[in-house]
């Protein structure tokens, strides 16, 4: 999607786990008018855990626009949703997947993680790669995506 609006908020939570090792509630929401097949743009939140958002906290809305087709617009929203959401629980399990795609007749999931929250620490975690159907192969593109091979598919996945 937008590389020059997303990417820098995505490197911010990456960077941010691989440096410190603390955990990220993390949401990206598509924006779709009617019955639109291509997103508008995303909402994006992130909110670090353990440091109570002092390292990672924004909430913004990137439009799709790709570089040399239009200008990029990302605007920041006042803190709210998931951050808000994070401090009405004292226990939260907060899930992520990876899919092959966004077709919902057409494209699986390949991989499941969820962590549980306590008080803001970790109290478990679960992750695991799903098999794809024989003879199914990962897009070129989620593999680049993921980091996630059809060899580690076959030889890890479940299912």
């Amino acid at each position: 999607m937008n590389v020059e609006g997303m990417l820098p908020f995505e490197n911010q939570v990456a960077d941010y786990v691989a440096s410190t090792g603390n955990h990220v509630l993390y949401r990206v929401t598509p924006a779709f008018v009617d019955t639109e097949l291509v997103a508008r743009g995303v909402e994006m939140e992130a909110y670090s855990v353990e440091d109570q958002g002092r390292g990672v906290c924004f909430h913004v809305y990137c439009y799709n626009v790709q570089p040399g087709v239009g200008d990029r617009l990302c605007h920041r929203r006042e803190l709210g949703g998931i951050m808000e959401l994070w401090k009405n629980f004292d226990r939260l399990v907060v899930f992520d997947t990876e899919t092959t795609g966004i077709e919902f007749g057409r494209d699986r999931i390949i991989e499941i993680g969820a962590v549980a929250l306590e008080n803001g620490a970790e109290r478990g975690n679960f992750n695991a790669l799903v098999r794809l159907p024989a003879g199914q192969m990962l897009p070129t593109f989620i593999t680049e995506l993921t980091g996630i091979t059809d060899e580690q598919l076959d030889r890890e996945g479940r299912g």
